[in-house]
């Protein structure tokens, strides 16, 4: 039975959207991508999911990038098997060809709308434009926010930590686990985001984790960013061994911060988990990262620790509240664009991509 794995691609950060589509697919090798030009709601997702569907149809398993502005559409859909890519290629995930024709194929679905309808509608659609993106602008500034507070906090604890003990676990993790195999390369790094904050809240693909490591080990936390350092230590060890990777970007510190971890070669997959939220699935084994600091360091500071996480949550749901504005937005833009569409005209394009998967 065909696997569809749901990530994120790019994420709604405190440094503002940050993308992995460098990651989408390799220029420089064989395989063809399709990119995707076009304004709101000209089909771009709908397009999309015909391609997971007709791929899973085929037996093909499929990676299905969400978007962060609204989880239930695509930003793009990869085959491996097929070494195919399908993406919206607009911005603020902006991608352009380096091989056109050879490598990637433009699909410029403006050619299939109604450009004097759209005209006629150019004030709102301009208003409702810059509304939009005011709309994001402030709620990064609340991400921001909580990401200075989650600094601190890890900062604040960080002295804490009983390090040796720490690295000791990982050592013997790795050592039982991720055995070094004879001979190899050290293993590839992979970079996706398994969780995203979205107008839905904070949005967790926990599945995907379980599709990807038939065992779940959570890392329980109070955001003292001591499990994704303990993450951090056995991605080097699992890579210095061979295994290649899928590294989980937290959202909230993505360029330092690692929030899950996939080894699907050794059918393992670990998530840092605040110590409160509870898993969709048990996992099959809970570690507590309390174990691994000062006793009465926790026991001392524990209102405040309460309070920050508590200060952080709030402007996280700030955040969430200014996505949902910005999407209300997005959904009138696309209301605008709906009608000036000749959908048949778009069916017919998916038709030939989808038949791109058959080789």
């Amino acid at each position: 039975m065909a696997k569809q794995l749901d990530t994120f691609l790019g994420a709604n950060t405190p440094l503002g959207f940050v993308s992995l589509f460098d990651e989408l697919y390799d220029p420089y090798g064989p395989g063809r991508t399709v990119i995707l030009k076009g304004g709101p709601g000209t089909g771009k997702s709908t397009l999309m999911r015909r391609v997971a569907r007709a791929a899973a149809s085929r037996g093909l398993d499929v990676e299905c990038a969400h978007c962060g502005s609204d989880p239930h559409s695509l930003d793009a859909v990869i085959v491996p098997a097929q070494k195919f890519a399908i993406c919206d290629g607009t911005p603020p995930h902006v991608v352009e060809p380096k091989f056109p024709g050879a490598s990637e194929t433009i699909i410029n679905l403006g050619a299939f709308w109604n450009a004097r309808a759209l005209r006629e509608n150019a004030d709102e659609i301009r208003r409702l434009t810059v509304e939009n993106s005011l709309f994001h602008r402030r709620a990064t500034r609340f991400l921001a926010a909580a990401g200075n507070l989650s600094d601190e906090l890890q900062a604040f604890c960080a002295p804490f930590v009983l390090e040796e003990k720490l690295n000791g676990y990982a050592l013997r993790f790795c050592a039982r686990e991720l055995p070094k195999k004879k001979g190899a390369a050290p293993g590839t790094r992979k970079r996706r985001f398994f969780s995203g904050f979205t107008p839905d809240g904070k949005v967790f693909f926990e599945q995907t984790l379980h599709t990807l490591g038939t065992r779940l080990i959570a890392l329980r936390d109070t955001g003292t960013g001591t499990g994704s350092r303990l993450l951090g230590y056995i991605e080097t060890r699992a890579r210095a061994a061979g295994f290649d990777v899928i590294a989980g970007l937290d959202p909230l510190h993505p360029k330092t911060g690692l929030c899950a971890l996939a080894i699907p070669e050794a059918s393992l997959a670990l998530v840092a988990l605040d110590e409160t939220a509870p898993p969709e699935r048990a996992p099959d084994r809970t570690v507590h990262m309390r174990r691994f600091f000062v006793p009465e360091f926790l026991r001392e500071h524990k209102n405040f620790l309460a309070f920050q996480n508590s200060m952080i949550a709030s402007l996280c749901e700030q955040n969430h509240l200014l996505l949902r504005q910005a999407k209300e937005t997005h959904d009138r833009l696309e209301a605008l664009y709906i009608p000036a569409m000749d959908f048949d005209a778009l069916g017919r394009a998916a038709e030939e991509v989808c038949e791109m998967l058959d080789g």
